[in-house]
């Protein structure tokens, strides 16, 4: 999965449009322009991630859902930012703020 912002959001667009029309001719390679997630999806991504069930608790998936908002690409952003310290991880509320959104859910996606 690759999540991005709009080229016309990103700080440059050639780094977004380039990619992304490398990926868009890649066999199998589908665009899919996602709304927010709810927390079955997020359980679901999460589950792909950890594959063991008793790390992806419903606390952890209701924690991720709210600190992302049901948001895909920040969704990706965390996962990639604090995944690798394991699932706890993504639901630490004590975390550094990721400048523009981590850990605050009311701001807009």
């Amino acid at each position: 999965m690759v999540a991005s912002r709009p080229p016309k959001m990103a700080v440059s667009r050639r780094i977004v449009a380039a990619p992304l029309a490398r990926l868009a001719g890649a066999p199998g390679a589908v665009r899919q322009r996602l709304g927010p997630l709810t927390p079955a999806d997020v359980a679901e991504v999460l589950g792909q991630v950890y594959p063991d069930p008793a790390e992806v608790s419903d606390d952890l998936v209701a924690a991720v859902w709210r600190r992302t908002g049901g948001n895909p690409y920040r969704l990706m952003e965390l996962l990639t930012i604090e995944g690798g310290a394991g699932p706890t991880a993504l639901a630490r509320a004590d975390r550094p703020e990721v400048p523009g959104w981590v850990g605050r859910a009311d701001r807009p996606g």
